[in-house]
């Protein structure tokens, strides 16, 4: 059977949802060793996960762990701070 436009679709979701949440625990357990400012604007800009129900729920979970722990990282510029208004607004 060849998978239609909405089979790809979620194919490419959870494929995308499953590279952020990598990343995350990249940023997670190995942040020393990587450049937080560069890798959190990315990350941020790929939030809300949307395919994969569990890894939202960790990645949401970590974003929540990083504002309250790490706050001048995460809200380095506006464009971050209106991010996270519209993923938990």
């Amino acid at each position: 059977m060849i998978p239609g436009p909405q089979s790809k679709e979620k194919i490419v979701g959870c494929f995308r949802d499953n590279c952020m949440s990598s990343l995350g625990k990249i940023m997670k357990y190995q942040g020393k060793h990587i450049n937080m400012n560069e890798v959190i604007n990315y990350w941020l800009l790929q939030l809300p996960l949307k395919y994969d129900k569990k890894e939202a729920c960790e990645m949401h979970q970590l974003l929540v762990d990083v504002a309250i722990n790490n706050p001048l990282i995460l809200f380095t510029n506006e464009v971050n701070v209106s991010k996270v208004i519209l993923i938990y607004g």
